[in-house]
């Protein structure tokens, strides 16, 4: 088992955990609503950290062969509140449908009208974008099949990958993905014991 799908398996188990064992707490015993808000906001924040890790996992086991081509192509993951060049080459593309980014603004940083755009991308795309993820509705984070979907649109390759050779950050067939998820803290470390 890859090492991103334990850690969703580790969020899950965590959170299906909260949600049985949250109404087994004996009334006798309950804390005031003020300690259980503060334990819910301890587990939010557990949950936001691992869905960073998650992210920042998924993030290095992408840092695949970079795509070069004609047009408009993308190499890495992009994120709200990033400044990058391919930043402005996701603007521009997005720019190209005035329905999906119809502010057009090119600037190299990935704000709050850019997410929006990528939203509405991926939404626009959803079969292709959000389906294989099991998602319904755009998360604005630009990972394997938004960039899949871009560049299909706007990327002419011109270079092949060596035969037999799996660029790195693609699953090998059989397994399924991991929810694409957006970074959204730092500072969590979660260590998994080997398969033995």
């Amino acid at each position: 088992m890859s090492i991103i799908k334990r850690i969703v398996a580790v969020a899950t188990a965590i959170a299906c955990a909260v949600l049985l064992v949250g109404p087994a707490i004996p009334t006798a015993q309950a804390a005031t609503a003020e300690e259980l808000q503060q334990q819910i906001a301890q587990l939010e924040e557990q949950l936001s950290q691992l869905q960073a890790q998650l992210a920042q996992l998924q993030g290095q086991e992408q840092a695949a062969q970079p795509a070069t081509g004609e047009g408009l192509c993308l190499t890495k993951a992009l994120k709200y509140g990033m400044r990058d060049d391919e930043v402005s080459t996701l603007q521009t593309g997005l720019a190209k449908d005035s329905s999906v980014y119809p502010e057009g603004l090119v600037t190299g940083y990935f704000g709050p009208l850019t997410k929006a755009a990528v939203i509405r991308f991926q939404e626009k795309y959803a079969d292709d974008i959000l389906a294989p993820w099991g998602l319904t509705k755009g998360t604005g984070f630009v990972g394997k099949t938004t960039r899949a979907k871009f560049n299909a649109l706007y990327c002419t390759p011109t270079t092949e990958q060596p035969s037999g050779e799996q660029p790195s950050g693609e699953q090998p067939s059989g397994e399924q993905p991991s929810a694409e998820q957006p970074p959204v803290a730092e500072g969590l470390t979660v260590s998994l014991a080997d398969d033995n």
